[in-house]
């Protein structure tokens, strides 16, 4: 019984989230190396959420109070249950 268990909690733990968080600095980012997946490593331009499969329940964050000026263009759609979230980190001003 407890071999089962085991086996039943690795395989849970081991699941990919469903969603993804990417994020961007037009300063300190780098589209070339970083995988945009966490705040330590996030995209530069806004141009690279081409380039990533965007799924319902993602979220596209922007770096509080930096200036992007590419265009944010978004090509993808969310549903009633999980939504495409834009929003922002590591602040409370504005992107």
């Amino acid at each position: 019984m407890f071999l089962f268990m085991l086996a039943i909690s690795i395989s849970c733990s081991m699941k990919k989230p469903e969603t993804a968080n990417y994020y961007f600095d037009p300063i300190n980012g780098n589209d070339s190396i970083n995988p945009g997946n966490s705040q330590e490593q996030p995209y530069k331009s806004l141009s690279m959420i081409s380039k990533i499969a965007i799924k319902p329940g993602d979220s596209l964050l922007l770096k509080s109070g930096a200036v992007f000026t590419d265009q944010l263009y978004i090509s993808c759609k969310g549903d009633s249950g999980k939504r495409i979230v834009v929003g922002k980190y590591g602040g409370v001003a504005r992107p």
